[in-house]
């Protein structure tokens, strides 16, 4: 059963009411590092790992033609794209002097920033 692996997430799926979908690690190796750093936490297994959907903006799935023509998106259907990046409710270590969660902004640029070499 998965467990969200977002460090401040406790969405499970044992104990969840409303609908929420687990995605798997990225193969992308780039990518998958980004979600790594979203997650908050540096040993989590990308073989395993799973992080759900309230970590992604609607803009990071795939709607087939049908849908979109409908207006429809059914939450247990939703599809990845292919370089979506979780940035929704993360708690990230930022370089800002503040501790909160930060905005889906400054998430992007934190992350971009993480994963660029030194």
């Amino acid at each position: 059963m998965p467990n969200c692996a977002v460090k401040c997430c406790k969405n499970s799926t044992k104990k969840n009411i409303e609908i929420v979908s687990y995605f798997r690690f990225p193969k992308d190796k780039i990518i998958s590092d980004m979600w790594v750093k979203a997650c908050g936490n540096p040993n989590v297994s990308k073989q395993s790992a799973r992080i759900c959907s309230k970590h992604f903006l609607p803009c990071c799935y795939k709607k087939p033609l049908i849908q979109q023509i409908l207006k429809y998106s059914p939450q247990k259907v939703r599809k990845l794209k292919a370089d979506a990046i979780s940035t929704e409710y993360l708690e990230i270590i930022s370089s800002k002097p503040t501790n909160s969660v930060i905005s889906t902004k400054d998430a992007l640029q934190e992350l971009s920033m993480q994963s660029v070499p030194a």
